[in-house]
């Protein structure tokens, strides 16, 4: 849900110039869809809440839209252990909670990653709650890191541990250098992708359908493996462009990658394109 002083016309533009088109209504929400990628948008002045089937496990925006206005119980309402990592992780620049920031997915039950910027530092905060049958959350969270060589916190001097009951925290403090910019969290551009797969070729065509014109040698695709862990391999999306905008196409091959199962979209310069703006899998037929 994101909500801002614009006017639900405007966003109605962009989305039905973007693809979209009407899907009903819902409340005091308009609804929009597209269906290369199953997306669906929501709109009212000032409110866009939207869904999509290549981020969301379960993605369902009536359920989304009567959680923002307080008309079902929320998450952090229902379960106790989302509450206590979400009361402890407050805000920060970054985050991503669930089992993948979790360094003992097997034995903790909830985990988040969050960045945080203060002065002339960036603190990285791991917490991970453990249930009541696990011993010494602390103990458990520094072998972790310790075993895994975490390497998010490889350039902290110091790491602190922390408990509080079942919850394990470990904080680190990496000084920024005196010539970077103090946020080093960048944000990404906001795009609109459309997509098309030919199975009979296993040609992926992207096309960017709304966004900022943008340097092509910042947009980036790694063909993904089923069992890919921590493996990117970045090709330039548009090598013979210098900039790309909205109603640009390009083409990857799959078939050059036979084991991938999709297509990732990365942001960045050449030496760490490492923000993923989209992400594809195409459904095959057999």
């Amino acid at each position: 849900m994101r909500e801002g002083t614009f006017s639900a016309d405007t966003v109605r533009s962009a989305l039905t110039d973007s693809g979209y088109e009407p899907d009903g209504t819902y409340r005091n929400y308009d609804l929009y869809a597209r269906s290369d990628i199953p997306r669906r948008v929501a709109v009212r002045d000032g409110v866009v809440v939207s869904t999509s089937a290549s981020l969301h496990r379960t993605p369902d925006l009536e359920a989304t839209i009567d959680a923002g206005d307080g008309h079902t119980e929320r998450y952090h309402e229902v379960d106790p252990t989302f509450e206590a990592v979400t009361d402890a992780v407050g805000a920060s620049r970054l985050l991503s909670i669930g089992n993948h920031p979790s360094l003992n997915p097997t034995v903790a039950a909830l985990g988040a990653d969050a960045f945080r910027v203060d002065g002339d530092a960036a603190y990285h905060v791991l917490f991970e709650q453990y249930p009541e049958t696990v011993e010494q959350p602390g103990e458990r969270m520094k072998s972790a890191i310790e075993d895994e060589h975490y390497t998010g916190m490889a350039a902290a001097d110091t790491i602190d541990i922390g408990v509080d009951g079942r919850l394990a925290t470990a904080g680190a403090r990496v000084s920024l250098q005196p010539d970077e910019p103090r946020d080093f969290v960048h944000d990404p551009p906001q795009i609109t992708w459309g997509v098309a797969f030919d199975a009979e070729t296993s040609t992926v065509t992207l096309r960017y359908e709304l966004g900022p014109e943008l340097d092509a040698d910042r947009l980036w695709y790694d063909l993904v493996p089923v069992d890919a862990v921590n493996r990117i391999e970045n090709q330039p999306l548009w090598p013979d462009r210098d900039t790309v905008g909205p109603g640009d196409e390009t083409t990857v091959e799959m078939s050059d990658r036979p084991d991938a199962d999709g297509v990732d979209v990365r942001w960045g310069p050449k030496d760490d394109p490492g923000m993923q703006l989209f992400s594809y899998v195409p459904q095959r037929t057999e």
